[in-house]
């Protein structure tokens, strides 16, 4: 029979598509909210009518109501994905519009830096791997392309164990521009830096130096301990300067800028001062460049340290300020 309730299971599709039709006599137009149980109620004889059963109803209810949201949503996706391709656009045109800062070749400053590291058995395991992170920090500061000069570096009695530190952190081996070795600096030879002269000449930095540094020289090669100990062993470096009658001597911190503590740094910090300073030929900047403001107290207003080597870069000479900035300029 006609009246007779249909299975939802075997509901007919053109029934719900007559159904569809007829919405508007039921309910109204489609935009407006769906109050599927009250539209029961009010359309029960219309219902059993067009043959189909209270759930049959609710289904074709929430199934338009279903469309409704679809199409919505539909239209919302498509426009933020315009919206989207619209700052792609716009972020390409600003990326186009700068100015591309070429690229400086660095090119070998002469200044030789050795990173001592025969203080292994003065380290615990966490100063150990802060050594090798300082490390790692060297090299990097080094081979910035900022710097149209850099250092060549180098490290020495490196141990299985700080191998296998360092080796936890990076692949150091595959390291330009920084040599290490296996051998103590004292053990050594001219070959190993690949030097012209027969004979190499050392000057260890050290804090505890009477001796001041005013430049850095071309024909020496400047050592820097290698430890971390939170100034646990004081005058290692010191000691092992006298120990192998090397030359020594400590950066002019104190003729340039006040510090809040002991004007002992660390190694990165060190060979960072270094790079800036071959650099910019200014031992003030390059301090204040680098070292971090907590250890900082004030900066002295007096006149840098004139260096006595001549205006140009020679055989046996380090870098000036005024060739520095030439340098710069060129770059």
């Amino acid at each position: 029979m006609e009246s007779e309730l249909i299975d939802s299971k075997e509901v007919d599709v053109h029934q719900i598509e007559d159904a569809n039709k007829k919405r508007k006599v039921l309910d109204g137009p489609i935009d407006k909210p769906i109050d599927t149980d009250q539209n029961i109620k009010n359309n029960q004889s219309n219902i059993e009518k067009f043959g189909m059963s209270k759930k049959q109803y609710k289904r074709m209810k929430k199934n338009e109501e279903f469309q409704q949201k679809k199409e919505l949503l539909k239209q919302n996706r498509k426009e933020e994905k315009a919206k989207k391709n619209e700052r792609k656009k716009t972020k390409v045109n600003d990326s186009n519009d700068k100015i591309s800062t070429p690229k400086v070749v660095q090119k070998e400053s002469g200044i030789k830096v050795l990173i001592d590291l025969n203080f292994d058995t003065y380290m615990t395991e966490k100063e150990l791997k802060s050594t090798a992170t300082q490390l790692l920090e060297c090299y990097s500061e080094n081979k910035k392309s900022k710097y149209p000069l850099g250092l060549s570096l180098y490290a020495s009695s490196l141990t299985d164990l700080m191998h296998k530190t360092l080796s936890n952190l990076t692949d150091y081996q595959n390291w330009k521009k920084f040599v290490t070795f296996s051998k103590h600096f004292s053990e050594l030879s001219s070959t190993d830096f690949k030097l012209e002269d027969c004979t190499q000449k050392y000057c260890y930095l050290t804090a505890d130096s009477p001796n001041v540094i005013e430049s850095l020289e071309k024909d020496t090669i400047y050592i820097v301990g290698g430890i971390v100990d939170k100034n646990r062993h004081k005058g290692l470096c010191y000691a092992e300067a006298q120990k192998h009658s090397v030359s020594h001597g400590r950066l002019p911190i104190s003729e340039f800028i006040h510090l809040s503590s002991r004007k002992v740094l660390t190694i990165n910090h060190v060979v960072a001062i270094m790079t800036n300073y071959v650099n910019n030929g200014d031992w003030k900047s390059s301090f204040l460049n680098v070292l971090p403001e907590r250890k900082l107290a004030s900066a002295k207003d007096i006149e840098p340290v004139q260096s006595s080597l001549p205006a140009e870069i020679n055989s046996t000479g380090g870098i000036t300020s005024n060739e520095a900035v030439e340098l710069e300029n060129k770059s």
